[in-house]
């Protein structure tokens, strides 16, 4: 191919199969749209080459290659900047549309520092080769084509496919081609491509469109893509240059043309380019414009990891965790300055690992002599930073204060970056810098303690309006300047991604675009079709760039809300239509701009919505817009008000009213969708709004609403539904109405009609009693006639049939007294009628059946519907959602007990079988006639055996309709156990009634004892097993009504679906089937049997009540169910604890509540998300019942270990509970009361949560002192968690402002006067209880927790303590006499642990001098008074002294004045537990008797001894307990031997003493008659219960590996019980593992082959924890939980990982014991080469990535079950797991598996050392 200016030569690279195949295809192109081959043209110069002028650089790009001036010359892949000569200025584009996608020229600009550019991507250019552009250009052709004809055949299909992959392979080889010709230098004459670094799209000419400016040029633009038009000559501007010459940097050159030659870049005349810019047009023409290479800079491989100038960084404060930000956009302003914004770096929370995306976190770092240069930066070189929302500069002023200004020429805006480990000058990515302040010297800081307040959420008045909606809850922190470099500020310099950069240049570049067209309709500029049509494909690109892969990408989404493009595009909104002929272009302009909001609101961002919500005032004035926009509204506030419950809540019925008065105008299904929103959120039923709709709607406005009636009821045809569109004035047929094809087809109607189907399903969801009763009786819009009809109607479609049977469900079955049975099961059995013909009646008397009337017509059609239904077919979607639906309703039935029958449930699995086994699925219908055709058959078979797996929106509807299946026969599965474990209650109950008879005794007597051994290895004792073993089987055959075969062949086909629900839930139902028998064990174990009458009537209360509450507990509540559920709660509350003795609990009673699953119901109503700024509109209620509820949790957990450790469990979400602290935090002490190991267990993330909470609440919530007082000391055991200790002192000291509010008060304000005595007001304030409720309990809780901290001689924490409170302000306290003494008693124990128990010497300390302070006698003096008082009141009152002795009072307790008992009982106490214990101390170790200087202190030591004398005669017989029997002995006797008193006293005191104590005598009378009463019922729950131990150990065989595996003869333990790697025992365990195995195959890759599926299912369940929504198109509730709760999750998790464990283990058990040491013998070899081949065919499976995740969990089990299973997979070294695991070490950022072993080992050594300390110390105290 020739052309002019040169001749070709041929390639000179070896062609690839791609270069093949793209030459191939472009011989189907045209030869005039050939491009020139990859060669480089050789021109020939005839003319003299003269020398180049002499340059003077200023800036130099990389030096590198071969040429050491290599600097100095234009490579291919430089990044350059265009000077233009004439207007002085760099050429750029700032704006990223399709639309204004023009290049211009600045003006007047200093060529070496410009100030004016926004960004330096702007005017930065890639030097590109001449890339092909045919492929691609036919492959646009053919999405045009696509576009234009709404779809193609299958030929042009395949065509279209061929076409992608040729044109990705285009783009591939001009990838390769640009690497390899990567640092080639550029020559004049050569052919060049310019990619912007903003947009990284290409610089391109136009032949069909001309300049904006010059008429006569055409425009220079930027495409994405490759083409001819951008392809561009470099020549030199001025003849000293010839072609063929090396092009160098700042040289003058021209761009021609090569798709026209002859033609030039041209800059225009200068110009008003928009709203803000001035400056020239970049344009194509005859002339020419010169422009200077300006170099940025050159990319090296090795230099990736470096930051160059213009990088974009994040900065984030290491030891803070939170990242710099500033928040504004450029333009406008700083909306926020700069501040820290948490992230709190969480292994567990692996989202938290990987660095922010959002905006406000990106800075761009620029060197300080040039914006433009993009050289690698170097440690303490000057840089700038520059915040990339606001493109202003970070700046510290003269006042130390930390800004953003926009002048980079401020020398207030250098930086140095310093290293804190310096390796290399060179700045790398991830490194640690501290930022230093050239100017001032000083250093960025982070003020740890000082909150930074965001500006738009400083104002509280509009907190309950849509504008107090608070969108970012992160916490923030101020950001300071500090004269010294602190070694904690730390900065990591996080890279952000390179597609990262380009989506927030993207959005960027659209800022300019809006406010553009926002001046221009403010200002009334003109508007064309032309500017509409590119106006509406700008707004399209931003609509399109929010998904991706048609998923909405919440990433995208935030830079909208983050550089305010939501604002803009509200602000444009908001600009009034304007009359005339441009009216209809604005009219399209806002629907465009609608369909924006609307992307950005799909998805279930719930910040993106809260961000939004502050306009949706403005948007309800929009509706009547004209041209229908209206519309368009309101389907963008449907999805911004979807399952957003704070929108919701807020949503009054003034906007309820509108939307109403909408839909009677407008009769559109748009306003039907946005009052559905309304009544349901994310779940919850909003019964408010529910009613509302239902009176202001259904009752006011019938004409609004579609009519449907019988043919007979209306004179039409009977038995045919019709429907009225026009309020019963005319009626058509439904089955025409509905048809496409018919001629009463209406498509909006049809749309209206089917949105009021959804919108009754959503006004009777929750069971709303009103609505249901208007729906169906009162007017009588859906009758249950109506619906059964339309159900079974034939006439009808059957997606149309499925939404009825959906209302029927709703409108007809979920309603009433209708509950649940099977879904909680019911473990209490009244031992009276066990056996009896009155125990079904017992059992089921409670089940009210409203349905007795339509069941049988229900049950009859249920079963020929699913008869005749076995097979289904793909294509036919509608039948598979009728399927489902039915199915639904099948469910319903069988939950709520109308299948109570087994035969009817028998009955049931057949057909049910039939429809989740998918083999007998076809792909489409056969022929009638003819049957399928020999093609056809190869189809379904295909189907049958791959197809039917795969993705599809076909399988999604089968999938459906399977897995709802699969619910009915979890159920089935469910009312198998029940009846199983009420049969084996019966048996109990015959063996026991046996055992008191001398004849007839059962086989299975024995178990109910202690003595009997199951694992007795004697002939008698097998026989016995034998003989109970076989009686079990014959009671697990009699009640199986299930296949076990077939059941599982159906169930294993099903996990080959490639969805998760259908993995999750069959395995699940697989793992139930096979652990139905050991299930019923289990429960049987957590089984009551009920003898006394009391315990019946409990019994049958709560199983009255709980329903009621298991419903409500969901809900949003109105008034008359907050009264209801608070009567319920009252209830249940008064069953927990004994008569009249809230702090008694009764245990019998919290066991019966427990059974019947009360806790769940406890954690769901606590789980409710509240609005707490609507508290006093909405949720007044709801705040009763969490105050309730939370009592009621307390009574249940006390003194209840159980209960108390399944709690424990749940810490994390009970600590979120808002509105009511104090009683969340009187519960949560509950957990750790008296109960070590869940003290030790806690994590220090939960303690840090608690004290946040403290410091946040205050005076408010004092309690949480409280809970960690119990947390610190174990109550009861009265010893110290050392780790806990100092855990709660760092979390204090961090908050320290806020959690010591009542301490943090300046030294200064502590005294009126330096000089003279200590005056505390402040204190004196609170202390004297004059201050504002909360704060003086606060005060002692405070103080008592910080004396806590310092128990146990902890050097550190005392040394803190004594910083805190010096020792003069607590005898400052200790003296005040109008301080109350119970006040007092924290403050001692204070002064006593933090000053006269120092782990340090007492004269360190300061303690020393306290033997003889004046204020330490006066309080001595004090103290004997008070003890005289005290005794003389006691003897007056000893009867209800001995009351109040057994129980303390509150710290913060004030005795009345006028009330004695109060007196005595806070003075006791603060004798017994205050006063004595200092006095032990000091009388012991700093007492020295000085008659000549101290004699005032012998004188009130014999006072005191007399005086605790006497207190000991009066007070001594009332005591019980012996802390303060110890306390008594321990201070008298330290005092009287310290005293001139006779010795003899203290003898005669403590005889008297000894002899009328009553240590333990604490149980009150109500209680020992309880424990009397229930006395027998205990005595047979424990036989119960030892019989179920007995029964399931018999059952599932001994503990070796004979009886456990029968295939082997070995005597070896098959697990190790109780160890962290034991294993479920029993022949149902091993015949599920047996599942998993292909008993045909040998070989073992083949063999354990089915594995993969429970890696599948682990891999599911890691993303669940993670909330990762799967692309599977089911609705994501169904996909977070497949099983019925997080517990089953965790159970099927757990046993996936017991199943692989055990296929390696079984083998593992056949070697000999001693296989270590016989490793050469052959049979050892084999079998070890046969673990290993397991091993290996387990690891391919990616064993290491869907099981290591799985560590990240807070689960003690699965935490266990993964380290066993890993320990197995390396057994004996195996090099191809060991290499896994190195993979994924190196490959994530997760370190879980590092801490789960790190926190396994430190809960075990701080165990072990909480252990030893507490034992040391016992018998310290022994001693």
């Amino acid at each position: 191919m020739m052309r002019s200016g040169g001749g070709t030569k041929k390639l000179a690279r070896q062609m690839s199969v791609k270069s093949r195949l793209i030459n191939a295809l472009n011989k189907t192109i045209d030869d005039e749209d050939f491009d020139i081959p990859r060669s480089r043209w050789v021109y020939k110069n005839t003319r003299r080459r003269c020398p180049s002028p002499p340059v003077i650089w200023q800036t130099k790009l990389n030096e590198f290659g071969q040429d050491p001036v290599m600097g100095e010359y234009l490579c291919i892949g430089d990044y350059i900047c265009l000077y233009c000569e004439e207007t002085e200025g760099y050429v750029y584009s700032e704006q990223s549309s399709a639309t204004d996608n023009g290049l211009c020229i600045y003006t007047n600009q200093d060529r070496n520092r410009p100030t004016n550019i926004p960004n330096q991507h702007v005017v930065v250019f890639q030097v590109c080769i001449q890339n092909r552009y045919k492929l691609n250009k036919k492959y646009r052709k053919w999405i045009s084509t696509l576009q234009a004809d709404g779809g193609l055949e299958t030929g042009a299909k395949a065509a279209l496919n061929l076409s992608r992959s040729a044109a990705e392979a285009e783009n591939n080889d001009n990838e390769l081609e640009q690497k390899r010709q990567h640092g080639k230098r550029v020559r004049y004459g050569e052919i060049v491509q310019l990619k912007h670094i903003l947009t990284s799209k290409f610089v391109h000419m136009s032949t069909t469109q001309t300049s904006q400016i010059d008429k006569n040029y055409m425009k220079v633009s930027l495409h994405e893509f490759n083409a001819k038009n951008a392809q561009f000559r470099i020549l030199p501007r001025y003849k000293v240059k010839s072609e063929g010459e090396v092009v160098q940097l700042y040289d003058q050159i021209v761009f021609e043309s090569v798709k026209s030659p002859g033609h030039y870049f041209h800059a225009s005349e200068p110009h008003q380019l928009d709203y803000k810019s001035h400056g020239s047009e970049l344009n194509l023409g005859v002339e020419r414009s010169s422009f200077t290479l300006i170099g940025s800079y050159r990319e090296t491989l090795e230099q990736e990891r470096f930051v160059r100038g213009g990088s974009v960084i994040r900065l984030f404060h290491k030891e803070l965790e939170a990242y710099l930000v500033a928040e504004g956009l450029f333009d406008e302003g700083v909306t926020e300055d700069v501040h820290f914004r948490i992230r709190v770096i969480d292994q567990h929370r692996p989202k938290t690992l990987s660095p922010s995306t959002s905006g406000i976190t990106y800075w761009q770092i620029e060197a300080e002599h040039s914006i433009l240069d993009g050289d690698v930066l170097r440690w303490e070189q000057q840089i700038r930073l520059r915040n990339m929302l606001t493109r202003q500069y970070l700046c510290i002023d003269s006042r130390s204060e930390v800004s953003l200004i926009t002048d980079p020429a401020d020398p207030r805006t250098v930086f140095r970056l310093h290293s804190v480990l310096k390796e290399q000058d060179e700045i790398q990515y991830e490194s640690y810098a501290r930022i230093e302040h050239v100017l001032t010297g000083c250093w960025l800081h982070a003020l740890k303690d000082e909150d930074y307040e965001k500006r738009e959420f400083r104002s509280n008045d509009q907190e309950m309006s849509m504008y107090g909606l608070r969108w970012d809850g992160a916490s923030t922190r101020k950001v300071s300047a500090s004269g010294e470099s602190m070694y904690d500020d730390a900065y990591t310099i996080q890279m952000v991604e390179k597609q990262d950069v380009m989506n927030f240049n993207f959005v960027a570049g659209m800022v300019p675009f809006l406010f553009n067209l926002i001046n221009d309709f403010q200002t009334g500029a003109s508007l064309t079709a032309k500017k509409t049509h590119g106006i509406i494909a700008a707004l399209k690109e931003l609509k399109y760039f929010m998904t991706v892969d048609g998923q909405p990408d919440k990433d995208r989404q935030k830079l909208m809300r983050n550089l305010r493009v939501i604002d803009l595009l509200v602000r444009l909104l908001q600009c009034p239509l304007k009359d005339g002929d441009e009216e209809p272009h604005m009219i399209r302009i806002f629907k465009e701009a609608y369909d924006v909001l609307h992307a950005y609101m799909i998805g279930k961002s719930r910040k993106n919505a809260l961000y939004f919500a502050k306009y949706i005032d403005f948007f309800q004035t929009q509706f009547t817009q004209k041209g229908g926009i209206g519309l368009y509204v309101a389907q963008m506030i449907v999805e911004l008000i979807r399952d957003k419950r704070k929108i919701v809540d807020r949503i009054t019925n003034h906007h309820l009213d509108i939307y109403i008065d909408l839909l009677r105008k407008h009769q559109n299904y748009r306003f039907l969708d946005l009052l559905q929103v309304l009544c349901v959120c994310d779940g919850v039923s909003i019964p408010n709004n529910q009613t509302y709709i239902t009176e202001k709607w259904l009752r006011s406005y019938k004409d609004s609403v579609y009519l449907t009636d019988r043919g007979q009821n209306i004179n039409k045809r009977p038995n045919i539904v019709y429907v009225s569109t026009n309020n019963t004035q005319s009626w058509c047929t439904l089955h025409e109405f509905v048809n496409p094809d018919s001629a009463e087809f209406n498509e909006g109607q049809y749309d209206f009609l089917i949105h009021q189907l959804e919108l009754f399903k959503s006004l009777t969801y929750g069971r709303n009693d009103f609505a249901i009763h208007v729906i169906t009786r009162e007017f009588g819009y859906l009758t249950w006639e109506d619906a059964f009809l339309c159900i079974t109607s034939d006439l009808l479609p059957d997606s149309i049939r499925a939404k009825y049977c959906e209302l029927i469900i709703g409108l007809f079955v979920d309603v009433g007294n209708n509950y649940s049975v099977l879904d909680n099961p019911n473990i209490c059995f009244v031992y009276e009628y066990v056996g009896s013909k009155d125990s079904e009646r017992e059992q089921s008397q409670f089940v009210v059946k409203d349905l007795v009337t339509i069941f049988p017509v229900l049950r009859d059609w249920l079963a020929e519907f699913l008869n005749s239904n076995c097979v289904m077919t793909a294509s036919d979607i509608g039948h598979n959602l009728l399927i489902e639906q039915v199915l639904r309703l099948l469910q319903h039935l069988v939950k709520f007990g109308y299948y109570s029958d087994i035969d009817d449930v028998r009955h049931l699995l057949t057909p049910l079988l039939s429809q989740l086994d998918g083999r007998h699925d076809v792909p489409f219908p056969k022929d009638k006639s003819k049957g399928y055709s020999k093609e056809g058959q190869k189809a379904v078979n295909k189907y049958r055996e791959s197809g039917r797996f795969e993705t599809s929106k076909e399988s999604e509807a089968i999938v459906k309709a399977k897995y709802q299946a699969m619910e009915v026969l979890d159920l089935l599965l469910t009312f198998q156990r029940n009846i199983r474990l009420k049969t084996f209650v019966e048996k109990f109950k015959g063996a026991e009634v046996s055992s008191h008879k001398k004849r007839g005794q059962t086989s299975v007597e024995p178990l109910l004892y202690e003595s009997f051994n199951p694992i007795d290895t004697s002939k008698k004792g097998i026989r016995k097993q034998r003989e109970v073993l076989r009686d079990l089987k014959d009671m697990f055959h009699a009640s199986s009504i299930f296949d076990i075969e077939s059941t599982t062949t159906v169930l294993m086909d099903l996990s080959d679906y490639k969805y998760d629900m259908m993995v999750m839930k069959s395995l699940d139902i697989l793992n139930k089937l096979y652990s139905s028998q050991s299930d019923m064990f289990r429960l049987a174990l957590e089984a009551q049997i009920l003898l006394s009458q009391d315990s019946a009537r409990v019994h049958r209360e709560v199983q009255r009540s709980l329903p009621v509450l298991r419903r409500l507990a969901k809900q949003k509540l109105n008034d008359q169910q907050v009264l209801l559920m608070s009567e319920i709660l009252d209830e249940l509350a008064e069953f927990c604890h004994l008569p009249k003795n809230p702090h008694e609990p009764h245990f019998m009673n919290q066991n019966i509540m427990i059974s019947h699953g009360i806790l769940d119901i406890v954690l769901d109503i606590l789980s409710q998300e509240i609005d707490a700024k609507l508290l006093k509109e909405q949720y007044g209620g709801m705040k009763v019942i969490f105050q309730k509820t939370l009592y009621l949790l307390q009574l249940l957990i006390r003194e209840n270990d159980n209960v108390q450790f399944r709690i424990f469990n749940h810490l994390d979400t009970l600590l979120d509970v808002q509105v009511v602290p104090s009683d969340l935090a009187l519960a949560l002490k509950e957990v750790f009361i008296a109960n070590q190991a869940t003290c030790l267990k806690v994590h220090p993330q939960q303690i840090k949560k608690i004290v946040r909470l403290a410091a946040e609440h205050q005076n408010q919530a004092s309690e949480f002192l409280d809970l960690l007082n119990v947390l610190v000391k174990v109550e009861g055991l009265d010893l110290t968690i050392k780790r806990n200790q100092a855990l709660v002192m760092k979390y204090i000291m961090q908050n320290f402002k806020k959690a010591a509010y009542v301490l943090d008060q300046p030294r200064e304000s502590r005294r009126s006067n330096l000089s003279g005595p200590l005056l505390l007001p402040y204190w004196e304030h609170i202390l004297t209880n004059q201050a504002e409720e909360g704060h003086l309990a606060y005060f002692a809780h405070l103080v008592d927790l910080l004396a806590t901290c310092a128990e146990g001689e902890n050097k550190f924490i005392e040394s803190l303590c004594q910083t805190i409170l010096p020792v003069e302000e607590i005898l400052w306290v200790i003296n005040h006499q109008d301080i109350d003494c119970n006040i007092k008693r924290p403050f001692i124990k204070f002064m006593m642990w933090v000053y006269m128990k120092p782990a340090e010497n007492l004269i360190e300390s300061g303690a020393a001098d306290l033997q003889h302070h004046k204020q330490i006698w006066d309080f001595i003096g004090t103290v004997i008074g008070e003890i005289n008082q005290l005794s003389e009141s006691v003897k007056g009152m000893s009867d209800r002294t001995t009351d109040l002795l057994k129980m303390s009072p509150s710290k913060s307790a004030v005795a009345v004045s006028s009330d004695t008992s109060s007196l005595i009982h806070s003075g006791i106490y603060y004798i017994l537990e205050g006063v004595m214990p200092f006095l032990e101390v000091f009388y012991t170790s700093f007492f020295s008797p000085d008659k000549d200087l101290y004699p005032d202190e012998i004188f009130h030591t014999d006072s005191l001894a007399t005086a605790l004398v006497a207190f000991s005669d009066v007070v001594g017989s009332m005591l019980t307990n012996p802390a303060h029997m110890k306390c008594l002995v321990t201070s008298v006797t330290s005092v009287v031997t310290s005293s001139s008193t006779p010795k003899s006293l203290l003898v005669t005191v403590l005889e008297k003493f000894t002899s009328e104590m009553k240590v333990g005598d604490t149980k009150s009378a109500v209680r020992k008659g309880n424990m009397e009463y229930y006395a027998a019922e205990l005595e047979l729950n424990a036989k119960f219960h030892t019989f179920a131990q007995n029964s399931s150990r018999v059952h599932v065989g001994h503990n070796t590996v004979q009886q456990q595996l029968k295939s082997s003869k070995s005597k070896r333990e098959y697990t190790e019980l109780g160890s962290n790697e034991e294993l479920p025992l029993g022949e149902e365990f091993q015949n599920l593992v047996k599942c998993f195995i292909d008993q045909k195959e040998k070989k073992p890759n083949k063999r354990y082959a089915l594995t993969r599926k429970l890696l599948e299912q682990l891999a599911i369940g890691a993303c669940n924890y993670r909330s990762r929504n799967k692309k599977s198109g089911i609705s994501a509730k169904k996909i977070r939980f497949a099983v019925s709760s997080s517990r089953a999750q965790e159970e099927l998790d757990v046993k996936c990982l017991q199943i692989l464990r055990t296929l390696i283990h079984n083998e593992e058990r056949k070697l000999p014991d001693d296989w270590t040491s016989s490793a050469v013998d052959a049979k050892v070899k084999k079998q070890l080469a046969h673990i290993k081949e397991i091993q290996t065919s387990i690891n391919a499976h990616d064993v290491v990535n869907k099981v290591l995740p799985h560590l990240a969990r807070r689960s003690d089990a699965i935490a266990r079950e993964v380290l066993a299973f890993v320990s197995i997979m390396l057994f004996n070294a195996n090099r191809e797991v060991q290499q896994s695991l190195l993979d994924y070490f190196f490959s994530t950022r997760e370190e879980v598996f590092f801490m789960a072993v790190r926190d396994r080992m430190q809960v075990s050594t701080n165990s072990i050392k909480e252990k030893l300390f507490m034992i040391k110390k016992s018998m310290r105290n022994a001693g």
